[in-house]
């Protein structure tokens, strides 16, 4: 049977008795703690026998007992005084009850580089969405010295296509505008113009072949971004007819004098019986010519009994010009 060596005090039992077999216990009134014997030594099991633990902290914690603290490396977070960051670095920060979630954080996965961006429905790194039936949108700003904001259709991955940026190197912002969303308040007066190309009519012209189309002028090309452009010419000049009269036309033609845009025919007679003169009208066509490249020509076609002439004047050019609009 154990022995118990019953209640002590603190003269007789300053320090433990001898360690009896195993199962012995004694009871130490100076400390409150019931000891029992393993057989080798006193193991504290009574009442008071838990205590403060006491000495240098492990794990999570650091410091000293009793009054240890939490490692900050084994938080979430780190507070340099300043601001309060992941405490790895390269992981996002992702909020949100819904199933999509908003993230902020560093798309390639490295803090150090590459650019920062908030995420809707988005991972940072990559492109698997939290929620396939919805649109993903991620806004990015960093290295590209630009702030540009992008879209995804509604799927499993996101396949992001730029909506507006502003970059920082020029200024400028550029987006695609709702259909008729700019009025005329919003556009400067130099800007109503997208494109413009001329050629002077040329001096002391003269040509005496009738009853044959022959190119007057030619532009320089110019590259047009819409179908339609304004051509115009103020054709400096003079038609002689003789008493018979006769018919001159005036033409417009595209694409190095391949394609006849419209023309017009101008019937003249002398009211008397010596040669008459007329002066040519301006020429205005609208030429829905599509987007590319193109030139355009100004022709003549002179009637039996008619002659084309200008004047020699290098000042009192007319010209032939095409303009494409904003």
């Amino acid at each position: 049977m154990p022995r118990e060596y019953g209640p002590t005090n603190a003269a007789p039992w300053a320090s433990a008795p001898a360690v009896g077999p195993a199962g012995d216990t004694y009871w130490n009134t100076a400390t409150k703690v019931l000891y029992v014997s393993d057989g080798t030594s006193w193991i504290a099991a009574g009442p008071g026998a838990g205590g403060p633990p006491s000495g240098a902290a492990g794990g999570d914690l650091q410091g000293t007992y009793p009054n240890p603290t939490i490692k900050p490396t084994s938080l979430p977070w780190t507070d340099d005084g300043t601001a309060v960051k992941p405490t790895t670095a390269a992981r996002s920060v992702m909020v949100g009850a819904a199933t999509a979630k908003w993230r902020l954080g560093d798309s390639s996965g490295a803090s150090a580089t590459g650019d920062y961006q908030l995420r809707y429905n988005c991972v940072s790194a990559g492109g698997v969405t939290d929620e396939a039936t919805h649109p993903a949108w991620a806004a990015r700003m960093g290295n590209a010295d630009d702030f540009a904001l992008f879209r995804s259709v509604a799927g499993a991955s996101a396949s992001f296509v730029q909506q507006f940026q502003v970059k920082g190197s020029d200024g400028k912002t550029y987006c695609t505008l709702a259909d008729q969303s700019v009025n005329i308040n919003m556009i400067a007066a130099g800007n109503t113009l997208r494109g413009i190309v001329s050629v002077a009519v040329p001096t002391n012209y003269s040509n005496l072949n009738t009853n044959v189309w022959v190119e007057l002028m030619r532009s320089p090309s110019m590259t047009t971004r819409a179908p339609w452009v304004l051509v115009t010419c103020n054709i400096s000049g003079f038609v002689t007819v003789n008493p018979t009269g006769g018919t001159v036309y005036f033409g417009i033609w595209r694409d190095n004098y391949a394609t006849a845009l419209t023309w017009a025919a101008y019937p003249v007679k002398s009211p008397a019986t010596a040669n008459t003169q007329m002066i040519p009208p301006t020429f205005a066509y609208w030429d829905n010519c599509g987007a590319g490249s193109h030139n355009w020509s100004m022709s003549l076609y002179q009637g039996t009994n008619t002659l084309f002439g200008t004047f020699n004047d290098s000042a009192a050019q007319g010209k032939l010009q095409v303009m494409e609009f904003a």
